[in-house]
């Protein structure tokens, strides 16, 4: 495999941290009724931690692909220009939605899940 970084992981890169912040959401939603009754929320802090980790890690990957992609020299013009687009995308998105992971679990930590509306 070459040193660089292929075109389908980099893709893979920019989905996951999204997809990380919409499970995040989705099983904080779900487990919320279940951990009401009982007196620890740590679920709710494992999902968030775990979402978190997963957009970290994307961000990590795509930051690394991004700084080989700096000093690879032995690729076309064109294929740089991607490599570089896609890795900043990655990037973006990974650190956005850790952002959001974040004030989602900001939300678990200051509200209690027996919430009503």
């Amino acid at each position: 495999m070459s040193d660089r970084a292929s075109p389908n992981r980099l893709a893979l890169a920019m989905i996951l941290g999204p997809v990380a912040a919409l499970w995040n959401q989705a099983l904080i939603y779900a487990t919320a009724a279940m951990t009401c009754g009982r007196a620890g929320r740590a679920p709710l802090h494992a999902i968030a931690a775990a979402c978190l980790a997963v957009a970290l890690a994307t961000a990590l990957f795509a930051l690394r692909a991004r700084r080989k992609a700096a000093t690879n020299t032995g690729s076309s013009d064109d294929e740089q220009r991607r490599t570089r687009f896609m890795t900043l995308v990655a990037v973006s998105t990974a650190v956005f939605s850790s952002l959001v992971i974040i004030a989602q679990w900001m939300a678990v930590m200051f509200f209690t899940p027996c919430m009503k509306a």
